[in-house]
């Protein structure tokens, strides 16, 4: 969950090369185990049926959000059966909180995100002639504005 964080001891030069990201791109994303959006598969499979709160803290990206984030991309269909959109919006939240430096100033981390009225959940590339189908055009936008 935390790419900068050491997971062994530093035996060479390339144990010192951070694994953050450059951007994320997240698409109608399971983010959050806290109630009331705990509600998915994923948490079930990670946290199992009464995980303690710790356990769903360390789970939840939008309680490890800072100002080493990196900026992100965010996707997701209002009617997605399976991943509320409230993950979206949470991530959203805690990313205008962030705050990175820049320069002499303080600015939120880079965050985009686009809410399709329909598509559900797994729609990936999108399928032709859907509002998902979009995603694609608008993540190369994004990369191109240069704002993350």
């Amino acid at each position: 969950m935390r790419p900068d964080a050491p997971l062994t001891a530093v035996i060479d030069a390339m144990d010192k090369t951070s694994a953050r990201p450059d951007f994320a791109v997240l698409l109608y994303p399971v983010l959050t185990m806290q109630a009331p959006f705990d509600t998915t598969h994923a948490k079930s499979i990670l946290l199992g049926a009464s995980p303690a709160q710790g356990a769903r803290d360390a789970l939840s990206v939008e309680t490890l959000v800072d100002g080493r984030t990196p900026p992100v991309f965010l996707a997701q269909a209002l009617d997605d059966p399976i991943a509320p959109v409230d993950n979206s919006l949470l991530m959203l939240a805690a990313l205008r909180r962030a705050q990175v430096p820049v320069a002499l100033h303080r600015a939120q981390v880079p965050v985009a995100l686009h809410v399709f009225q329909h598509g559900g959940h797994g729609w990936g590339m999108g399928r032709k002639d859907s509002e998902p189908a979009a995603w694609p055009q608008l993540l190369q936008a994004w990369l191109g504005a240069g704002s993350h």
